[in-house]
């Protein structure tokens, strides 16, 4: 279950996708609370979404009234777990480290990865985040 207290981590391979509209639905939906990191985000981390236009990504989320342009990838850290009450993972399990794995707070949502995808099956994900984060509150 999702509160509207709870500081939840959301975390997929590249905190390109996935984590990111989680986070932003979240942060819409219960105001301010959670974060999302990458398993692997690899050559994206760091850098603002707006420097390399992941256009998709920023559509479907400008198509609900959210403005993530100044958002990056993040790499995931234990540290990161410990400061939340509930983490919700997207990533594929072979790249979860093993502090994650064995992370009591661990819950996994399987959602296809849209990287690469058209604009549609991103708006799939964002619909299906958005159900799972709703249908999971308290």
């Amino acid at each position: 279950e999702i509160s509207k207290n709870m500081k939840v981590l959301y975390i997929c391979r590249a905190n390109f996708a996935r984590s990111q509209i989680a986070e932003a639905l979240h942060n819409k939906l219960y105001g301010k609370g959670s974060i999302s990191a990458g398993t692997m985000p690899g050559e994206y981390e760091g850098i603002p979404f707006n420097n390399y236009g992941k256009l998709e990504l920023l559509e479907c989320l400008l198509e609900v009234g959210i403005n993530i342009s100044d958002k990056y990838p993040k790499q995931l850290t234990s540290e990161m777990i410990e400061g939340v009450d509930k983490v919700i993972v997207m990533a594929e399990p072979h790249t979860w480290p093993e502090y994650l794995k064995k992370s009591p707070k661990l819950e996994y949502w399987k959602i296809s990865d849209p990287a690469g995808r058209s604009l549609d099956f991103y708006r799939q994900t964002r619909d299906e985040i958005k159900s799972k984060i709703i249908n999971s509150k308290s």
